[in-house]
């Protein structure tokens, strides 16, 4: 099927952004209405350091793109991270090869790592296909972890974690 996943590079920079601003991508984010400017995005895209992107493509065509980044609160080590499709429809085959792929590399790179997701509780695909990857629902103390890792996380969402 020709199917790659590759870390993306500066020329990734401006779909990866189209892609993260798309509707159908934002109604599922933490901040729907946030459009992100180019300026800021370029900003988070040199000077994050600790942010890992990569994008799915399938015959050499961006498919999904997504990210990871090793977070340490209080001494414990965290893992977040997030994936979107590029475009509206077939998503899920996408986020199967993602979360295999990702899911094996991370488990090797943070071996002492808890990964935290949030998933908009009406996202009931999403928490279904996090649920089917070993992640179960998160300790309180690692909800309120989950609100400083992803600011504007509110009680419309699930947090679930996988160890």
């Amino acid at each position: 099927e020709g199917s790659n996943i590759r870390e993306c590079n500066i020329k990734d920079a401006f779909s990866f952004l189209l892609a993260r601003n798309s509707l159908h991508v934002r109604k599922f984010s933490t901040d729907p209405h946030h459009v992100i400017k180019w300026i800021d995005h370029i900003r988070w895209w040199i000077y994050a350091k600790d942010i890992f992107r990569f994008v799915l493509t399938i015959e050499n065509e961006p498919k999904a793109y997504f990210w990871h980044s090793s977070k340490c609160i209080d001494g414990r080590n965290y893992l977040i991270g997030g994936w979107f499709p590029v475009e509206s429809s077939n998503a899920f085959p996408f986020a199967i090869k993602i979360l295999n792929w990702q899911l094996k590399y991370c488990d090797s790179i943070y071996p002492n790592h808890i990964w935290i997701a949030t998933i908009q509780a009406h996202n009931q695909s999403v928490i279904a296909l996090n649920r089917r990857f070993g992640f179960v629902d998160a300790s309180s103390d690692l909800k309120l972890i989950a609100k400083e890792l992803f600011p504007g996380t509110t009680d419309d969402f699930i947090i679930l974690q996988r160890p």
